[in-house]
């Protein structure tokens, strides 16, 4: 499993910056003119605190400012941030929502830093409110050993409004049954997922509800006290 997943990784993200290469091409200046700023920037994110910092490329998609970084500062949710959605130009909600905004990252998974599926690295900031609100969730995640990636199961069909406990219950389902079969069915799921312009986050939230969307169910029959790492 290991090997055709450094395989499955390094073949999948050469084709994929080659297929979205004229795309980066047409977006990169629309988005540097819409947020008046460089339309790539590097951020720090870990699988946890006392884990490798990765520098993550993503497409800028906030026009910062004062108002902005001032709102960011005193934000103290991980899943939900709102007053976000303001700062992101039309164009860039629809990058935000068709995963384009993540596409540099494929360059991460290229030099080895990701996966193109596992856990999702977060921001330090997040990682010091988890540990701080949810201690022994926060200990839960900490015994993750995947490398962090682009697209997982979480990021697919997890459920922001139940917080914590279904971020580290996925994970850790991913985790314990991570395969070549389960990273093929989740890609494939997130292509639709990105053709549709389908995706929501903490910061943009689509018309396709966390709550709504299907869980394999195997998934369904896993609770979060049962999974033990």
């Amino acid at each position: 499993y290991i090997m055709s997943k450094i395989l499955t990784d390094l073949l999948f993200s050469f084709l994929l910056l080659l297929v979205f290469l004229p795309v980066l091409l047409i977006v990169l200046p629309i988005v540097s003119i819409l947020t008046k700023d460089n339309p790539i920037f590097t951020q720090d994110r870990k699988l946890t605190l006392d884990k490798k910092n990765i520098k993550i490329w993503k497409i800028r998609t906030i026009k910062e400012n004062a108002n902005f970084k001032q709102l960011e500062k005193s934000t103290n949710e991980i899943f939900n941030k709102p007053g976000f959605e303001k700062y992101v130009p039309a164009f860039c909600k629809w990058l935000r929502q068709s995963g384009i905004d993540e596409i540099p990252q494929l360059i991460n998974v290229l030099k080895g830093d990701l996966s193109l599926v596992g856990p999702r690295p977060m921001i330090e900031k997040d990682l010091l409110i988890m540990k701080e609100k949810k201690p022994a969730i926060y200990k839960k995640r900490m015994r993750l050993n995947s490398k962090p990636g682009i697209t997982g199961y979480w990021q697919l069909f997890g459920n922001r409004t139940k917080g914590y406990e279904n971020l580290v219950a996925m994970d850790t389902f991913y985790e314990h049954n991570k395969s070549f079969i389960l990273d093929m069915k989740i890609i494939l799921k997130t292509i639709v997922v990105m053709l549709g312009a389908k995706h929501s986050d903490s910061i943009v939230n689509s018309t396709l509800v966390a709550a709504n969307k299907k869980v394999e169910k195997k998934f369904l029959e896993v609770s979060f006290e049962q999974i033990q790492c």
